[in-house]
Parts: structure tokens; sequence; C-alpha cells
């Protein structure tokens, strides 16, 4: 082991005071393994990929060409109207 990390430095110690020899001290080691670094993703159910449709579906019949709302509609409505629409096509 090497004796410059305070790490191992103390695990020498509470090894010599528990009685272990110098022969007995070494410790297994091996270089840390490196991480692959990947994109997570997150689980897309079927409900997920089906919502897209549905929202494209509720956001043409909820607003009007300049992007305002129709009389009646708002942000909730059209929500609820696209998973009406979800679940009536999945």
């Amino acid at each position: 082991m090497a004796d410059s990390c305070p790490t191992c430095v103390m695990l020498d110690a509470l090894m010599a005071s528990r009685g272990f020899t110098k022969g007995e001290r070494t410790v297994a080691y091996s270089e840390p393994v490196r991480k692959v670094d990947r994109k997570v993703k997150r689980a897309g159910g079927r409900a997920v990929k089906g919502m897209k449709s549905a929202l494209k579906e509720a956001h043409a019949r909820a607003k009007k060409k300049n992007g305002e709302y129709r009389k009646g509609w708002d942000q909730s409505r059209m929500m609820s109207y696209a998973h009406k629409i979800r679940r009536r096509n999945s």
C-alpha cells in the first residue's frame, strides 16, 4: 500500500493496533473503474407516445390561427381534452 495517502496511514495504524503484523497489513487494492458517461433517458410508455398526437389535435381545436385560445378554451381545458383523446386512441 502507498503510505502517502491519509487513508492508508490510518488503516496501517488501525491494523497495527488490532495486532496484525506488517505482512498481514496489506489490503487488496484495485484501480478505480471509470464510469461510462451516457445520456439518461426517461422511460416513455404508450401514454407518453400517444400524448404527442393528442396534443396536436387538442391544440388545433383549442387555438385560433393567431395563437389565442378560442372562446371557452384555456390551457386546462385543452390539456383535459388531450388526455381524453389519448385515452380514446389507446
